[in-house]
């Protein structure tokens, strides 16, 4: 079984609005960031129940390297949504209010 993992569009314009912001410092930071994403994202492949929970139904993991989270949760058992690419110092759980349109 392989799980698919989609961005919500939010999550996804933050992806890469934080991408562009090390793209402008430095492009190795920029692909370091995609990098750990990618990462991040494969340990939630690997075991999507085995994070801390960041709220009833979210789980969070920590982008390496970066002052980054993802929050996601299960939304079928062959797919996870994240729901937000959130800044760890800015805004805590602004995300929670998101809409799953």
């Amino acid at each position: 079984m392989s799980i698919r993992v989609e961005f919500h569009r939010l999550a996804q314009k933050e992806y890469l609005d934080a991408r562009r912001w090390y793209a402008e410092r430095s492009l190795e930071a920029a692909a370091n960031l995609t990098i750990a994403v990618n990462h991040a994202i494969s340990r939630i492949r690997a075991n999507p129940e085995g994070f801390s929970k960041i709220a009833k139904q979210f789980h969070y993991v920590r982008v390496t390297g970066f002052p980054y989270i993802l929050t996601f949760r299960q939304l079928e058992p062959e797919l996870i949504l994240v729901h937000a690419m959130a800044h760890t110092s800015r805004r805590p759980g602004y995300w929670r209010k998101r809409r799953f349109d």
